[in-house]
């Protein structure tokens, strides 16, 4: 089977979860994130293929990408996870397409909600403190990369 799959199934069932619950459960991100760094030490290859020292590269680019983030309170730390987790899982091509393809997605998806209601800013009855599901559009990037073939 293409690991390809497993990775997409993976990065969907994260979406549903923070589309839903506006959540990233840890054992979805850090345990993939162990399971993947394994597959790397016995294999020497990421599971897409990445050289080791193509996933460090792309572990510290997640890093770089979501920690200030998350820091200052915009991103959350599950975001931060996922993207780390699929960076030990692939590599530095596949981790640069998804955050740009993801970023998009969210840009899209927050002028989607303005042209929706654009009074919202203006009506004390809607919460506009609860955050965009960014999990989501990653896992948009993601899928993207995959398809790319991205590593």
């Amino acid at each position: 089977m293409d690991p390809r799959w497993l990775v997409a199934a993976w990065a969907v069932a994260i979406a549903l979860s923070d589309a839903r619950w506006r959540r990233i459960p840890n054992a979805l991100t850090l345990g993939v994130c162990a399971a993947a760094l394994v597959v790397l030490a016995l294999d020497g290859r990421s599971l897409l293929g990445g050289e080791p020292w193509n996933v460090a590269g792309a572990a510290a680019i997640a890093l770089l990408l979501t920690v200030p983030g998350w820091l200052t309170g915009r991103l959350g730390a599950g975001d931060a996870k996922f993207l780390l987790a699929f960076a030990c899982l692939s590599g530095l091509e596949a981790v640069l397409i998804t955050f740009a393809v993801g970023g998009l997605t969210a840009g899209a998806l927050a002028l989607g909600v303005l042209v929706r209601v654009p009074t919202f800013l203006y009506h004390p009855g809607v919460d506009c403190r609860r955050p965009l599901p960014f999990g989501t559009c990653l896992a948009v990037g993601m899928l993207a990369a995959l398809v790319a073939g991205g590593r």
